[in-house]
Formats: C-alpha cells, sequence, structure tokens
C-alpha cells in the first residue's frame, strides 16, 4: 500500500472505532497520518458544536517532544490544545482529551498501562497507537479498551511498495586474530603470588595453583571462546537452577560479549569511513566509549550537544555522526546515504528500526563488518535471512568499497 493508500484506509474507519493502531515500518509516514486523524476528528467535532478539541501527545524521551512540535508545523497544525508528555508523566494528563496519541508505543511499560487504566479516561476518547514493532502484550492492552482497526505494513511491504527504497547491504567478514596473545584472563585475581601461563596451558595452572593470581595470555579468538563458554556455562545453570541471579550473570555476560565484538571492529570501522568521507554516515554503536571512538560527532545520551548534531547532520553542516541508541527510533534523520552496523543487536526489534532509520534518501547503502564463526554472524545472517539476495554484496577486501558505486 502506498502512503495514501495506508491513510485512507485509516481514516475510513477513525470514527467507528475507539481505537486506532498504526503498526507501520519507520519512514512510512505515521505521524503524518496522526496528524491527519487529528484533523479529521476535530474538523467533525467542531462541526458538533465543540469550539477546540484536547490531544495528549505521550513519547518515551524528551527528545521526541521537539520532534513532534516540529511535525506539527511542517504540516500546518497549530492547536492549542495539544499536550505532548513524556510516558512517565502520563498521570498529569487530561484524562478527558479528545484524542490521546501513544508514540513509539512499545516503550509503553506495564506501570505505565497500568496508570493509564487508573485514570478511568472519558469513553469518548479517540485512542491511536504509532509504533514499527509492537508487542504482542502492548497490542492486547490497546485492543481491550473496546472497537479497533489495526493498519499495518512490514519493512519488507514498504520497501515492496516503494514507500520506502531498496537498500544495497554491503557485509564485510573479520577474521579474529589466532597468533597475538593480545588479551588476558585473570583467575583468582583476589589472590597474590602472580603466575602466568598461555591459553592452551590455563587447565593444568588452573589445577595445580587454587591460591595463586592466574594470568592467562591468550588470543582474540581464545578470549572468545573463553566468554562463549561462559555464557554457556550461565544459561546451562539457570536452565536447571531458574535462579535469577544466574539468569543476570548468563545476560550480562551476553551483552559484554556483544560489546567486546562491537569494539573488535573498530579500526576495521575507522577505515570503512576514511574511504567514505565523502558520503554522509551514521555509524550505530554499542556504547558511549564506541560512538566517541569512531566519530567527532557523537549522539549518545550524556552529551548536551545531541540534538544539536543532529539538526547540524540534517542541515548538511556535517556529513558524519555516530550514535548509540538515541537514533535507533523516532528522531528526524535527512538524506542518510550509508548506515554502518559496527553494533550488531541481538534484538530484532532494534535491527528493524536501525534498518529504517538508515533508508532515508534514495539510494540507501548499509555497511555490516561481522566478525566470523561468532556470536555476530548468527545475527547478520538472522537480519538477511529473508533479504533479496540480488541486493547484498560480500567485500572480503574493505579496499574494494571504493569500486562500489556509493
Amino acid at each position: 500500500m502506498t502512503r495514501e493508500e495506508l491513510l485512507n484506509n485509516t481514516l475510513k474507519k477513525i470514527f467507528s472505532v475507539r481505537t486506532t493502531i498504526l503498526q507501520l515500518s519507520t519512514g512510512s509516514g505515521k505521524t503524518k497520518i496522526a496528524i491527519d486523524c487529528i484533523k479529521a476528528i476535530e474538523d467533525k467535532l467542531i462541526k458538533q458544536g465543540e469550539e477546540q478539541i484536547t490531544v495528549n501527545i505521550l513519547v518515551p524521551r524528551r527528545a521526541l517532544i521537539n520532534n513532534w512540535k516540529d511535525e506539527l508545523k511542517k504540516w500546518d497544525y497549530h492547536s492549542k490544545g495539544i499536550d505532548i508528555k513524556c510516558y512517565n508523566s502520563i498521570d498529569k494528563c487530561n484524562r478527558y482529551a479528545d484524542i490521546w496519541i501513544f508514540d513509539e508505543a512499545q516503550h509503553m511499560s506495564e506501570a505505565r498501562r497500568e496508570t493509564f487504566i487508573d485514570m478511568k479516561i472519558s469513553p469518548t476518547s479517540k485512542i491511536i497507537v504509532l509504533s514499527a514493532t509492537l508487542p504482542k502484550e502492548i497490542m492486547y492492552f490497546f485492543e481491550s479498551f473496546g472497537t479497533y482497526n489495526i493498519v499495518k505494513n512490514t519493512l519488507n511491504d514498504a520497501i515492496e511498495d516503494n514507500i520506502l527504497p531498496t537498500p544495497t547491504i554491503i557485509t564485510i567478514p573479520i577474521q579474529l586474530d589466532t597468533k597475538n596473545r593480545q588479551y588476558t584472563i585473570i583467575k583468582n585475581p583476589r589472590c597474590n603470588n602472580p603466575i602466568e601461563c598461555n591459553f592452551e596451558e590455563r587447565w593444568n595452572y588452573i589445577k595445580r595453583f587454587s591460591n595463586r593470581k592466574i594470568i592467562i595470555h591468550c588470543t582474540a579468538r581464545q578470549y572468545y571462546s573463553y566468554m562463549s563458554d561462559q555464557i554457556d556455562w550461565y544459561k546451562k545453570r539457570f536452565m536447571s537452577s531458574r535462579s535469577i541471579a544466574i539468569k543476570n550473570k548468563w545476560l550480562r555476560s551476553a551483552g559484554d560479549r556483544l560489546k567486546w565484538l562491537s569494539m573488535y571492529k573498530n579500526n576495521t570501522v575507522k577505515y570503512i569511513l576514511s574511504l567514505l568521507k565523502e558520503q554522509r554516515t551514521l555509524t550505530f554503536c554499542n556504547n558511549i566509549e564506541q560512538s566517541e571512538i569512531l566519530g567527532s560527532n557523537a549522539i549518545h545520551s550524556k552529551t548536551s550537544k545531541a540534538l544539536k548534531t543532529l539538526d547540524d547532520f540534517n542541515n548538511n553542516k556535517i556529513k558524519h555522526i555516530t550514535a548509540v541508541h538515541i537514533l535507533d527510533e523516532g528522531m528526524n534523520l535527512k538524506d542518510c546515504k550509508v548506515a554502518i552496523f559496527a553494533n550488531l543487536n541481538a534484538s530484532e526489534i532494534i535491527g528493524i528500526q536501525r534498518v529504517g532509520r538508515s533508508l532515508r534518501c534514495k539510494n540507501p547503502y548499509i555497511i555490516i563488518p561481522y566478525i566470523v564463526n561468532s556470536r555476530d554472524e548468527e545475527i547478520k545472517n538472522k537480519m538477511l535471512e529473508n533479504y533479496n539476495k540480488e541486493y547484498i554484496i560480500n567485500l572480503s577486501d574493505i579496499s574494494k568499497i571504493k569500486e562500489v558505486k556509493i
């Protein structure tokens, strides 16, 4: 369906149902459709004698409040009856508002859902839910408010219907070093009299020196194997014990492994960026440290310049930005030619959001460096399993990016 068809399908039922769920891919125009719904409802209520309608718009982060203000201005809607707040301020909203809009509704926590129920909002209020990736429990929650209509399209639907462009995806395999012992594993860290050994000898030393600190020297591949073994061990222990403490250690270890894999790619990503210095790029990073290593224009939660940096990028004052999670969803991003996935996230939701963020120009490119024979490669394969193979380029030699007409 085109954007116009999505809008028409929404407006066709907006007056006959209480809740409208727009589960549309990033870039499909959810915000524009929501604003058109507000205008249509307003027109009808004013004809019925209401002087001004009231609208509550809820967003997950403060940065998205300005986004909504910009979008309302862009689409020429200037009502004084609009109130935009974050989800954590839902209890401060006018419970008798004519329209409730829940943006990025996948972030509406169970506590906020309970607060919304307790508010006992007006039974005539219209509810509009916006999300590209709405979990089932949140969809069921909004469906429980009476009659509802779901307008849905996936990222693949949007690409097939030419709402979004088809990206060319470049995958770059990276081998873990198997020669240089540049990593260390510490056993018995609280003990004294440290003793050193190589990875291959570790079990002999661990058995013989239980009362001494053991420093194990290993290669990158050996260090990755060690981390994976730790994760498997915690996972098996959790499956047999169902201990929350063990589960937390398992998940934390898995997160540490993804962070390590991301950081291992830093030199590769720097080289890619040097080859693409004339292109407009966004690099998705695992953490703040990585975002600052890979670029001087880093966008993350601990910088006061995040919104200014994004504005400078959108206004073509700068060409390269790096980001942690703040650009995963909801933020306006203009004309981004190349998205580099320095971090591969196991969350399917984050993966979809990031791909959608990347399709903001006519011929976008997504570059995915990945570590061969690792969790990285598993995530990459999962991301691309249903993707058209004609649009995937595998480059073992990074310098050949210059030969790809980006």
